[in-house]
């Protein structure tokens, strides 16, 4: 496969032509299709128009088919997982045959009154999976890129002041807590990003697509928010956002992360010309408040909103907006702050406390630890009636699939 990539790398498009390859030219044409949102019956008339144009003897693909295999070795495959449309379960390990769901006991694909059973039907809820770990080892066989993964440490200037995530307290403690991780420099620290997004751009339609993006903090802080360096992981399809269940699409990237946490992967760096053990770690997550309550099974609202003061909040209800306010945020200023003294600007009173600690992430596992969370829409109503004392204690929703992966790792 491999040979018939570096075969196409330096056949020409047609005879003469020293501009483009068979590779460089469908490549061109390949990106202007994704970027402009070419229907693939649409390109494979392109292509056949410029099949036509260019001179006898071109190599250039016939169809969209012939030009997605030539483009194949490069690894930018996906992995298309059937869902439950109550989002209990990805068919996938060992409920990868069957064709309800065992938990709400929902059909697997979309039947309409009257179908035949036998005939084929599309499925109720599809996400896509596109493996990090083929993405990651493509990076280091770039030599100029495995030189920009090792940035944080050799390249950053080392003065005391912040200028990048390697300068952070969150990036030394984690050096502290692993010294095996610190000493591979190339070893990967990761950031979680998602959030809901509308695919059609308009208000009119009511749909909720959710992508899940991964950046690499090894990078120099002009690269790595980057659209090169941003690495789509997930993509969960809507048209209801995925909500706190958002942990049963989770689950083919956290098994990618463990075995990257607990095992390595083996990769070769060009850079260097060495073969080494790659390690990655998730560093943080990006999001707002709402997707943070739905990424870490904590209840954003109510009396206990904050996810640092906890039981410590005292919230004022709003009787005409309907709504609970927080106005203890001077407790986070400076002690001597001339803010915390000021009583008419503010609620009428002076402000004398100190803001809580943040707990740690080993402290947050102890907390979650021994909560069982199920997963649906569906599980949700027969869960109204269990006693949750443990989740109403702490006031969370659940245990979070990612929570439960990253919080050990954090000291």
């Amino acid at each position: 496969m491999m040979e018939n990539l570096n075969k196409a790398a330096k056949t020409p498009l047609y005879p003469g032509c020293t501009k483009f390859t068979k590779l460089s030219g469908t490549l061109e044409l390949h990106n202007v299709k994704t970027k402009f949102g070419i229907s693939d019956v649409g390109f494979d008339h392109l292509l056949a128009k410029f099949g036509e144009i260019l001179p006898v003897g071109n190599t250039l693909p016939s169809s969209t088919y012939y030009a997605e295999k030539l483009m194949c070795p490069f690894g930018l495959d996906y992995v298309k997982i059937h869902a439950c449309r109550n989002d209990c379960i990805l068919y996938r390990k060992e409920y990868e045959n069957l064709d309800k769901c065992p938990k709400c006991g929902e059909s697997r694909y979309k039947r309409i009154h009257g179908d035949d059973p036998k005939n084929k039907a599309p499925p109720a809820k599809v996400m896509w999976y596109l493996p990090i770990i083929p993405r990651f080892r493509r990076l280091f066989v770039a030599e100029s890129d495995a030189k920009n993964l090792k940035w944080h440490d050799e390249g950053r200037k080392k003065d005391g002041l912040l200028r990048h995530q390697a300068d952070s307290p969150q990036w030394k403690n984690i050096d502290r807590a692993y010294p095996k991780f610190k000493k591979e420099v190339r070893h990967l620290r990761l950031a979680l990003c998602t959030n809901g997004m509308n695919p059609y751009g308009t208000l009119s339609i009511q749909w909720s697509t959710w992508p899940v993006l991964l950046a690499i903090y090894n990078l120099p802080p002009w690269l790595c928010m980057k659209r090169k360096y941003l690495m789509l992981s997930l993509l969960i399809s809507g048209p209801k956002q995925p909500g706190n269940d958002i942990d049963v699409y989770l689950a083919p990237l956290i098994d990618d992360l463990k075995l990257l946490w607990n095992e390595g992967v083996p990769m070769y760096d060009a850079h260097t010309k060495t073969d080494f053990t790659l390690r990655a770690m998730i560093f943080c997550s990006i999001n707002d408040f709402p997707a943070y309550g739905n990424l870490s099974g904590y209840k954003i609202k109510g009396e206990k909103a904050c996810p640092i003061c906890e039981e410590e909040m005292t919230p004022e209800w709003l009787d005409y907006f309907k709504k609970n306010v927080y106005l203890e945020f001077r407790k986070f200023l400076p002690r001597h702050h001339p803010y915390r003294k000021k009583k008419r600007q503010f609620n009428g009173c002076t402000e004398e406390r100190q803001a809580r600690t943040p707990l740690t992430g080993k402290q947050i596992y102890e907390k979650i630890k021994n909560i069982e969370t199920s997963y649906g829409k569906c599980g949700k109503q027969e869960n109204k009636t269990k006693d949750c004392s443990l989740e109403k204690s702490l006031n969370i929703l659940g245990s979070s699939i990612l929570e439960r992966f990253v919080s050990p790792t954090l000291p």
